[in-house]
């Protein structure tokens, strides 16, 4: 995930005689620019892979990594307002590289390793009966960090949830991490320990149990842990609630 630098003048803005004030074209780490108003978008060094192409029926745990051929940044209303639904700025959708599939009917969530495309999820919002997420890659070895850390000499806890769009959420007030299920390793939980102070476990509330479990393992094995169960899942709630919550 590349992070934000500074706005310039963008181009395309600025033909069509807007973007007076030069600071449309926002410019992100790995070399990628996006216009924050009319969409304009450069791929940086990490973004070639992403234009590969994969096939619905593929294998989950499959090594070749390539997203739908029609993936995109352009987001149609269906996609925009389920993301809205949980309270996701377009500033989240930016950073997180959030995509589109037409012909899948998906909104994307890639995930990327030293800016290159390791694995992705795709969430389901057409018409017909099928599975609500698609995912490709190893998401298993994938430490998928939301959030912004915090200042220098401060603990450094992280939140583990379910799903991305609950970490993306909470990561509005602290730093967390998707499980892509409702399970952590061993191996995980020690690569989390290798980075972070302490572990939140916050799972949905049908897995208030596991979250117990993982809970005492965690603590058994050395690392400060401690879970959060209540009424909703994560991304339900405002982020004024998430902070109380995390109190």
């Amino acid at each position: 995930m590349s992070h934000f630098i500074k706005n310039t003048a963008c181009p395309k803005c600025q033909e069509e005689g807007r973007d007076r004030s030069g600071n449309n074209l926002g410019n992100f780490a790995d070399g990628s620019v996006y216009c924050w108003s009319c969409g304009y978008w450069q791929p940086g060094n990490g973004i070639a892979k992403i234009k590969q192409e994969t096939q619905e029926g593929d294998s989950v745990s499959t090594r070749t990594v390539a997203l739908p051929r029609d993936s995109g940044f352009e987001l149609p209303g269906l996609a925009r307002s389920y993301l809205q639904d949980f309270a996701l700025t377009q500033d989240d959708i930016i950073v997180n590289r959030i995509m589109w599939s037409e012909e899948w009917q998906r909104v994307i969530f890639p995930y990327f390793s030293h800016d290159q495309l390791v694995g992705w999820q795709g969430r389901y919002l057409g018409k017909e009966k099928k599975a609500k997420w698609f995912t490709q890659g190893m998401l298993s070895d994938i430490m998928h960090v939301c959030g912004y850390a915090p200042p220098a000499g401060n603990p450094r806890p992280i939140v583990l949830t379910e799903d991305v769009i609950s970490a993306i959420r909470v990561g509005h007030v602290t730093q967390a991490s998707p499980l892509f299920g409702s399970h952590i390793s061993t191996q995980a939980a020690m690569r989390y320990h290798k980075f972070f102070d302490n572990v939140i476990i916050w799972l949905d509330k049908d897995k208030q149990i596991d979250s117990i479990k993982f809970t005492a393992r965690l603590n058994n094995l050395g690392i400060t842990t401690r879970n959060i169960i209540t009424d909703k899942d994560p991304k339900e709630y405002t982020d004024t609630e998430i902070v109380d919550i995390l109190k």
